[in-house]
C-alpha cells in the first residue's frame, strides 16, 4: 500500500524499492553465495520510509471515516504522529536485548580461556571463529583444520581447549573434528552474542579421557622398565 502511494509521486523510486530485494536474492542464488542479512540492510531505511508514510495515510483515513476532526479535534496528522511515536517507544524495549551482548564475544572467550588454562594446556580454534582469533584476538592460538592436528594437541600433558562458533558450519566443513569434540570434549561455558547462532563456544578436553590416555603404557615404556628391572636384578643377585 505504501509503495503504491509513493509511486504516484515517484514511480522509479517505488520500482527500485520493490525490485531490489528479489533481484539481490536472485543474484546471490545464481552466484551460489551464502545469503546473509547484511545484503538487505540497505532496504531497511526505505522500508521504514514506506511504513511511516503508510501510517500517516491510514490515520488520515481513520480520522476522516470516524469524523474525529469535528468530535475531538484529532486530525489525521496528529494521529499519525501519535502512532509513529508509539511505534518508536515499543522499539525501545528491544534495545536491551540487542545491546546486552556484543555481536560475537571473542574477547570474553579469550579472557576466560587465558584465566582458566594452565601453562601446560594447549589452545586451538576451529571453524569460522579461527579467522577472528588468528587476526585480532589471540594470534598465538593454533588453528585446527584436519582432525589429526587436534589429536596431536590432545596427546599433550595438559588439557586441550578448543574454541568454535557456528557449529552447523563446522559440522558441514569438518565433520571429523565435530565427532572428536563430542566424544573427547565438554562445554564448560558458551559466550552468547547478538548474532543469530553465532555464540562463541569454549570446549575443554574431558578429564576422564585424559586419565584413560595417561594410564596406557606404551611399548617403549615397557621396554624401559624391563631394562631397569634387569639392572636391579644384576646388582642384587650377582
Amino acid at each position: 500500500m505504501g509503495s503504491s502511494i509513493c509511486s504516484s509521486d515517484g514511480p522509479l523510486f517505488a520500482l527500485l524499492i520493490v525490485a531490489h530485494p528479489p533481484v539481490t536474492l536472485l543474484a546471490l542464488l545464481t552466484l551460489s553465495f551464502r545469503i546473509w542479512p547484511r545484503y538487505f540492510y540497505v532496504d531497511l531505511g526505505f522500508t521504514l520510509i514506506i511504513l511511516v508514510h503508510e501510517t500517516f495515510v491510514t490515520m488520515k483515513y481513520v480520522a476522516d471515516r470516524l469524523n474525529l476532526q469535528h468530535r475531538w479535534r484529532l486530525s489525521g496528522q496528529r494521529l499519525g504522529i501519535a502512532a509513529t511515536m508509539l511505534a518508536v517507544i515499543m522499539l525501545l524495549f528491544l534495545l536491551p536485548r540487542n545491546y546486552r551482548f556484543p555481536k560475537q564475544d571473542f574477547r570474553g572467550a579469550r579472557d576466560f580461556v587465558e584465566s582458566q588454562r594452565s601453562p601446560a594446556d594447549s589452545v586451538a580454534t576451529t571453524g569460522l571463529a579461527s579467522s577472528s582469533f588468528e587476526k585480532y584476538f589471540a594470534s598465538h592460538w593454533k588453528t585446527i583444520r584436519p582432525r589429526q592436528e587436534l589429536e596431536v594437541l590432545r596427546r599433550g600433558y595438559g588439557n586441550t581447549w578448543l574454541v568454535n562458533s557456528f557449529p552447523a558450519h563446522t559440522a558441514s566443513a569438518h565433520p571429523d573434528i565435530v565427532d572428536f569434540m563430542e566424544t573427547d570434549f565438554e562445554l564448560p561455558k558458551p559466550f552468547p552474542g547478538t548474532l543469530d547462532k553465532g555464540a562463541v563456544k569454549v570446549y575443554r578436553s574431558r578429564a576422564d579421557h585424559k586419565q584413560n590416555d595417561s594410564g596406557r603404557v606404551t611399548c617403549h615404556e615397557m621396554c624401559t622398565w624391563w631394562r631397569v628391572a634387569r639392572v636391579f636384578r644384576t646388582i642384587f643377585y650377582t
